[in-house]
């Protein structure tokens, strides 16, 4: 994927509507750990997923974090917290 694609992308997805974008993102998660997160839960700021769970979910979130991330890649995701 090209520079200026991943930009194009990035930008369709902020005008299309975060809501959209946090629920395939917090799907996502919920399928890997196990444990529902809804989009409420989660805030995204410079490619970085922040979660507002239980410290029980952020420790299962941190187990599983290398996996979690390989599933974001193609939602331009690079950290979670």
């Amino acid at each position: 994927m090209t520079l200026f694609s991943s930009i194009l992308e990035e930008l369709s997805r902020k005008l299309q509507g975060g809501e959209q974008y946090k629920k395939e993102i917090s799907e996502t998660i919920s399928v890997v750990i196990g444990v529902i997160i809804t989009p409420d839960q989660i805030n995204i700021k410079n490619k970085t997923v922040l979660l507002s769970v239980s410290p029980t979910i952020k420790t299962v979130v941190l187990l599983k974090k290398q996996k979690i991330i390989d599933q974001l890649q193609k939602y331009n995701i690079i950290s979670i917290q």
